[in-house]
Order: C-alpha cells, then structure tokens, then sequence
C-alpha cells in the first residue's frame, strides 16, 4: 500500500536511512564480537608474562574493568603475575558484552527492515521485541558476573587485601528486558488486529 500522508512519508524515509546506519553497526559489533573472540582464543598461546598493556608515566598501572573501581598497580607487583591469564578473563567479558550488542542491533535491523516494507506490525517484529527482552534479561545477569569475574581475577593475581568483588544482578537491565516483553505482547496483539483487518478486505 502506497503511503500518500507527508508524515507518513518522512517517517518512512527516516526509517529507511535508520536501517542502513544499523546495518552498518550490526556489521561492526559482529566483527569486533568476531574479533575479541579469536583474541582471546590467540591469547592461550601468548606467554604468561604477556599482556598488551602500557603503565602510566609514574610507573603503574590503572584497571577499571567495570567503568567505577580503579585498580592502580605498581610495576614491582608484577612479578609472578599471570598478566596473561588477567588479559584473557578481559577478553571473555569483552566478547560476552559484544555479542549481546550484536543480537540486539540484528533485531533491531530486522524490525526496521519490516517498517521500511510497511509492515510496522509483522508478527516477526513481535518476536524481534521479544528476543531483545530475552536479551537484557540475560544481561542483566551475566554482564555482572562477567564484571565480578574479572575484577576477582585482579584481586586474586595481585593478592590484594581486603578486596572482595561482589555480584549483584543489573535492576536496570532486567527492568528494561521485562518492559520489552510486554511490549512484544502487546506488538503481537496488534499483529493480529492488523492480520483481522488485512483479511476483511
């Protein structure tokens, strides 16, 4: 059915150039995604001792691997430690975080593939709805286990004391997911009274 109505139109328009900039960022995340991945499998191979990290210019090192706690290290605390096995933890969160972006962003694409072909309320947008809720659901589990994970492997490597990572599940992410959920539902309903419609005619 041709859209005649000017916002319809630019709305059309809109998703069109939309789509192709998240066809673009699915491509990268899944190259990336591709790319941590193979890191961290080439990453058994390096030596223990290796890492492709740089200290700063006083002589330490700085680690923030969830983005709050910052972990500065001096270079004499390196001795005997397995920078290799802490790089390697890094890459698995890293890897993890990427291909949850890459699901969502794929999802997202095919959604607005069907709006572009006019078809907003597609039983198969419901279903991209859903699988992005399942998403952050999953998120908001793993991504702190991930964190904890790798904040534990610095504690335990560099034997700090008093220090103890501790999980708590991502309130945001979860409330997010279960949002996107019902959202499905309701995007599967509205499928249904499209499909109705479609078919009275």
């Amino acid at each position: 059915m041709k859209m005649n109505v000017p916002y319809l139109l630019k709305y059309h328009k809109t998703a069109k150039v939309m789509s192709k900039i998240l066809n673009v960022c699915y491509w990268i995340f899944f190259s990336l995604t591709v790319f941590s991945f193979l890191l961290f499998v080439g990453s058994k191979f390096f030596p223990t001792g290796f890492a492709p990290i740089s200290l700063n210019s006083n002589g330490t090192l700085s680690i923030s691997p969830d983005q709050i706690i910052q972990f500065r290290i001096p270079a004499k605390d390196f001795d005997g430690v397995d920078l290799n096995s802490i790089f390697s933890s890094f890459l698995v969160a890293v890897s993890f975080a990427l291909l949850l972006i890459t699901n969502i962003l794929k999802q997202l694409k095919d959604i607005l593939k069907n709006v572009v072909d006019n078809a907003p309320f597609h039983e198969k947008n419901a279903k991209n709805i859903l699988h992005i809720g399942y998403t952050f659901i999953a998120g908001s589990v793993c991504v702190p286990v991930s964190k904890a994970y790798v904040i534990n492997k610095i504690i335990h490597a560099f034997d700090l004391n008093n220090m103890k990572a501790v999980y708590t599940v991502n309130v945001e992410l979860l409330f997010i997911g279960i949002l996107l959920i019902l959202l499905s539902a309701i995007f599967h309903y509205g499928a249904y009274l499209q499909q109705e419609y479609d078919t009275t005619l």
